[in-house]
């Protein structure tokens, strides 16, 4: 077994760019190995036009990928309810 022990110094602004490459590098190989997913979101037709690329935009940044339909996704994006309609339940994320 390799073990490697290594101070990484994360307030030097001279190192930062290689903790990123190292940080990015363990993602890419967690993901090829597939110990992480990358997320794949559907976003419903009835989100309107400027929350769908406000959405798109945010799935991009955060690595994931936006797919075309409900059964290829690990994620499923709604649009928001009309909290002023009585009766209305505002909910959060449903791990399944």
């Amino acid at each position: 077994m390799l073990v490697c022990r290594r101070r990484f110094d994360f307030q030097s602004p001279s190192r930062m760019d290689r903790n990123v490459e190292m940080f990015m590098q363990i993602q890419r190989s967690l993901l090829q190995n597939r110990v992480i997913v990358q997320p794949a979101i559907y976003l419903r037709p009835e989100i309107d036009k400027i929350s769908t690329v406000k959405l798109k935009d945010i799935v991009k940044r955060h690595l994931g990928i936006v797919v075309e339909k409900p059964s290829e996704s690990t994620h499923v994006v709604y649009p928001q309810p009309n909290a002023r309609e009585e009766g209305t339940t505002v909910t959060g994320t449903l791990l399944v």
